[in-house]
């Protein structure tokens, strides 16, 4: 696909450079090129919709987005004139590639990636929440001996009933703090299987 004017070529050299270097292969005399170049109203329509090669692998949104739903295919030259238009926002695009194949090996990488950190941030919740309840426990025992020696030792009963005072607002903060680690706890979807879609044979020349 060679470029047609000046100003499409500074801007996919700007935004997309890996296609940019493919046109320019195709374009004989860039030095030559109009500044801008005026379409009609009839070739526009078939000039989007040629050379469709062009994909584009969106930002995941959660965890678990399935791989085919990142990768979308685009033709170059209306997913330039959207991003110019601003129908079409850059930033919400992880890669661009010529090849099908590459642009879901990206999206595959993104979403494993996604998946890994959210199942290792609810394994740290399950670790921080055991961790929580055993020092609850812990305490308990404390405050539940502290209890039953203010029955028994009458002259430092007021002493035993402090510490357990002490220890059970203890407890109950923990208790707090050990509720909301369970109750931000979230069910990771498994990683879906997905089959690569097989690179592009090239043409032997």
């Amino acid at each position: 696909m060679p470029f047609k004017s000046k100003a499409q070529q500074g801007y996919m050299f700007a935004n997309m450079p890996r296609i940019a270097m493919k046109w320019a292969k195709h374009t004989p005399d860039m030095e030559h090129l109009p500044q801008h170049v005026e379409q009609s109203p009839i070739s526009q329509p078939q000039d989007l919709h040629s050379n469709v090669d062009f994909f584009v692998v969106k930002m995941p949104m959660d965890h678990t987005p399935k791989v085919q739903d990142l990768v979308q295919q685009h033709n170059p030259i209306s997913f330039a004139q959207a991003c110019q238009e601003g129908s079409c926002n850059m930033n919400e695009c992880s890669g661009f590639y010529m090849e099908e194949a590459e642009a879901h090996q990206h999206a595959y990488n993104l979403v494993k990636g996604l998946y890994e950190s959210a199942k290792a941030l609810e394994e740290k919740k399950e670790l921080v929440a055991s961790k929580l309840q055993k020092k609850i426990d812990q305490l308990d025992k404390e405050a539940q001996k502290h209890l039953k020696l203010a029955k028994q030792d009458v002259e430092n009963k007021e002493k035993h009933r402090a510490a357990a005072k002490k220890l059970l607002d203890k407890i109950e903060h923990l208790e707090s703090k050990n509720k909301a680690v369970s109750s931000s706890k979230k069910e990771v979807q498994p990683l879906e299987e997905f089959e690569m879609p097989k690179p592009a044979k090239k043409l032997k020349k």
